[in-house]
């Protein structure tokens, strides 16, 4: 299998790997062939690959955030319908043995035409713009990549940004449509537009639950209640610029999706653990100041979307 064999020291492997920086986050990127089978053996080799258990990765490649600590397997595709078949991998910096496949990230799977352009999964692509067609095997479902192509490779220049990351680069376009479901078996989980979630201090919060890529629970900013505008954004260490009691008020948000979902294997002191549910703030245009410091007119959308990486008790 690849670069599995048993002629060397088996106190090491070599393995060739790719590191691509997809939107905001940074992943690993392999051949399928190239690595196990998914299963113990894959998640001790991603692990040691990241240098786990150390949470700064050291003895690794790193990544003290899971922005930094992804990874994308891509294979040709059998299937007619399909250029590649993809895996994703999130690794958890804070959680020295824990992988899962249950869920999936937009900014890796932007590089998954990237890098099956470099290792030549995609034979005779023309110059121009190319869709490729990726078979998710988290979801069992497809998504499709829109990429401009140079000489047989994915063009790099660009003028697209995003905030917090430095520079501009190349427009890639990651279309969802065919992924809802993925994990629960419906888009809206629960049989409802919206559910009503009671907090435990008697207050209410709407939400609607979406199984879109992940399972997402959007709430309206203003009905969240301790001062939430949906504005809210990283301080510089990673934790988020808050009003006093919003982390433990979406934590136990996160909880009531869960359950809703018919998630009960967390509790109030794990849920903060565990990536999925998201939560996510909606609220109408207004102006803010953006990851780069750069201002942000309120003409310039039609509303503004925060999900929160971190929740804490």
């Amino acid at each position: 299998m690849g670069y599995f064999h048993n002629d060397r020291n088996l106190e090491q492997i070599l393995a060739p790997i790719t590191l691509i920086r997809g939107g905001s986050s940074r992943g690993f990127y392999f051949q399928g062939a190239d690595v196990p089978e998914p299963g113990k053996g894959l998640e001790e080799f991603l692990l040691a690959v990241r240098g786990s258990p150390d949470p700064m990765g050291m003895d690794g490649l790193g990544g003290n955030t899971i922005l930094q600590s992804k990874t994308a397997i891509v294979s040709p595709s059998s299937r007619p319908n399909a250029d590649v078949d993809y895996t994703f991998v999130q690794i958890f910096p804070d959680q020295p043995a824990t992988v899962t496949y249950k869920m999936n990230c937009g900014n890796i799977s932007a590089g998954v035409p990237v890098f099956a352009l470099m290792k030549n999964m995609l034979p005779h692509v023309p110059d121009g713009s190319l869709t490729v067609r990726a078979f998710s095997t988290n979801t069992k479902k497809m998504m499709y990549m829109t990429l401009d192509v140079l000489n047989g490779e994915a063009r790099v220049d660009g003028t697209t940004s995003i905030g917090g990351v430095p520079g501009t680069g190349a427009e890639i376009l990651i279309d969802f449509r065919d992924q809802g479901g993925g994990f629960t078996g419906a888009t809206f989980p629960t049989g409802n537009l919206v559910d009503t979630v009671t907090m435990s201090d008697g207050t209410s919060i709407d939400v609607t639950i979406m199984d879109m890529v992940n399972i997402c629970g959007f709430f309206n900013a203003a009905d969240f209640g301790i001062g939430c505008t949906g504005l809210e954004l990283p301080a510089p260490d990673g934790s988020i610029i808050a009003p006093p009691g919003m982390l433990t008020r979406l934590t136990e948000l996160r909880l009531k999706i869960a359950e809703l979902i018919g998630w009960d294997q967390y509790t109030i002191d794990t849920i903060g653990k565990a990536t999925l549910p998201f939560a996510v703030s909606v609220a109408p245009p207004a102006d803010y100041t953006d990851l780069d410091g750069n201002p942000v007119a309120a003409a310039s959308m039609d509303l503004a979307a925060r999900f929160y990486l971190e929740c804490a008790t």
